[in-house]
């Protein structure tokens, strides 16, 4: 899945507005550089198993939830055709 860091970085953009936090308090809230977390919400960023953890611990979700695929992803709609 070449696309996984755009799925993260739509997850973690989401997630923010959500919870109605600037890109600065929530790379705040993670312990993570501003501008590292700007590569990350554009998904140009090869997240390490830590820096993913600062990230939901700074969204207080489970690290898990980044990685859900949007319902409209090629794989999701395929794994659903086979469990069919």
């Amino acid at each position: 899945m070449e696309d996984l860091p755009k799925i993260v970085a739509r997850n973690v953009l989401r997630l923010r507005h959500e919870m109605g936090l600037s890109q600065e308090k929530l790379a705040d809230q993670s312990k993570i550089d501003r501008s590292y977390f700007g590569k990350i919400e554009r998904g140009d960023a090869n997240l390490t198993i830590k820096m993913v953890g600062k990230v939901a611990t700074g969204l207080r979700v489970q690290p898990s939830v980044l990685f859900e695929l949007p319902k409209d992803h090629a794989y999701r709609r395929w794994v659903e055709d086979k469990s069919q």
